[in-house]
């Protein structure tokens, strides 16, 4: 992936339109975009084989977003990010099959208490992957944006089919836990790992 990364970004480089200060930052974000891409297809792959066909897609409209803008929990590598977020979903999937909750009030509750959570801490800034105090507040304002959507959002997915709403709100739940995780001492030792 690294060495993928750096060739794509060597010809960008060699294009002549970009600064040459600005090579760190397109290589970086050329891994980030390739472990995604990966990551996106190896749990859609998983899903397809093990799982129901639309597990893996629910699983990343809900659990993405949450991460993506509230921060939380990073892996030390990506092979370690990627190989516990196959295992994150597996274990999502194999819940929403054998644990169903049926009372809506209370799944809504544990929702709205895990955004209060972390819309109130967030966005938790890794120290390794640190943000400008402007990114900062955009993500805050794209977390409240992203909560306003998904509450209404799990509900229809619920409404239509029970097991996917569970993927839904296993997914919300992990994601509020990553964060928790994230912002417990536990989690600074874990990311030193």
């Amino acid at each position: 992936m690294e060495v993928l990364a750096r060739q794509l970004t060597e010809k960008i480089m060699l294009t002549g339109n970009v600064d040459d200060h600005k090579k760190e930052i397109i290589q970086y974000a050329l891994e980030l975009c390739i472990s995604t891409i990966i990551l996106i297809f190896s749990i859609q792959l998983l899903s397809f084989i093990l799982f129901r066909k639309l597990d893996g897609m629910i699983f990343i409209l809900f659990f993405v977003p949450i991460r993506l803008f509230s921060g939380g929990f990073h892996a030390s590598t990506y092979l370690k990010c990627y190989f516990s977020s196959l295992a994150m979903f597996s274990v999502i999937a194999v819940a929403a099959e054998r644990l169903l909750i049926q009372n809506t009030v209370l799944k809504i509750s544990v929702i709205i208490l895990g955004f209060v959570f972390v819309y109130c801490r967030a966005p938790h800034i890794n120290k390794n992957h640190p943000i400008s105090e402007r990114m900062v507040q955009i993500n805050r304002k794209r977390l409240r944006i992203t909560m306003i959507f998904i509450v209404p959002l799990f509900e229809i997915v619920f409404l239509w089919n029970k097991h996917y709403g569970m993927i839904a709100f296993y997914a919300i739940v992990m994601a509020v836990l990553l964060f928790a995780l994230a912002e417990s001492r536990l989690g600074s030792y874990l990311e030193k790992l």
